[in-house]
């Protein structure tokens, strides 16, 4: 009888796992993205979502092309997306440089029902595609 039973016991158990583990999630036109929860704020993030195309290979110094994919499946937004190139290369190597770059980090109040209203701020990067190197200190 036991032997029946371990199954379904593991079967439960992994499920539990698995509905404990799992984000937040999101669709858009695109497809489903799963997020973090941070319990302590109670807020729900979903990290380097792509607004646009990667801005690297034929697609470098050209204006940002929209999105053009679709999915079926839950893809991950759980991680910060790179740091757009730029010359501070001790901060680069902690973030992450790459010209795939164009992504956008969200935050809500977690629980919040379908066309709940909230407020929204938007933070938009500085940039004019300029850069100051400060003179070497060394002696």
């Amino acid at each position: 009888m036991l032997s029946l039973l371990s199954p379904s016991l593991c079967a439960i158990a992994l499920f539990v796992v698995r509905t404990v583990i799992a984000g937040p999630t999101v669709t858009v036109l695109n497809g489903t993205y799963e997020g973090v929860h941070l319990p302590q704020f109670d807020q729900d993030l979903f990290l380097g979502v792509p607004y646009a195309q990667n801005t690297g290979g034929q697609n470098r110094f050209r204006v940002p092309q929209a999105l053009n994919e679709t999915w079926t499946g839950v893809r991950s937004a759980k991680q910060y997306g790179h740091s757009c190139p730029d010359f501070q290369v001790e901060v680069d190597g902690i973030y992450g440089m790459s010209e795939d770059c164009l992504s956008i980090n969200i935050v809500k109040p977690a629980g919040l029902k379908e066309g709940e209203n909230v407020p929204v701020v938007v933070w938009i990067h500085g940039g004019r595609l300029v850069a100051i190197i400060a003179p070497s200190s060394k002696v």
